[in-house]
């Protein structure tokens, strides 16, 4: 089975302006739902996990500090803009790497791993 997730992207207009996009994973299959990394010094969202990220950080921040790691995964991710046209790229940026983690997670899991003998005459 693919790995297939459902994201929530929630838009507000803050005072400033400030652009904000809240992206959610509300539910999944076949992986994890924290899939955006967040830095343990900051807390800021840093960007949408890769494989390796999902492999080698762990799911709470708590975990990462005791770990000495400098990020963990969360099922959310947001970020603010002062500028309308970053914020609607970044929705549509998350969208674009969220479809390629999930293409990449379920060859990792399910093809990459194994031996191949090939003839090459």
């Amino acid at each position: 089975m693919s790995a297939a997730v459902t994201l929530r992207q929630t838009k507000t207009i803050d005072p400033g302006p400030l652009y904000v996009v809240k992206n959610e994973i509300i539910s999944s299959t076949d992986i994890q739902p924290e899939l955006f990394v967040h830095e343990v010094q900051t807390g800021a969202f840093s960007h949408v996990a890769t494989v390796w990220d999902i492999q080698h950080y762990p799911t709470t921040e708590a975990e990462a500090i005791a770990e000495s790691l400098p990020y963990y995964l969360s099922a959310t991710g947001t970020r603010s803009y002062s500028v309308l046209r970053d914020a609607v790229l970044f929705e549509g940026y998350v969208v674009g790497r969220l479809r390629s983690l999930l293409r990449d997670y379920d060859i990792a899991v399910n093809e990459f791993e194994g031996v191949v003998e090939t003839d090459i005459p």
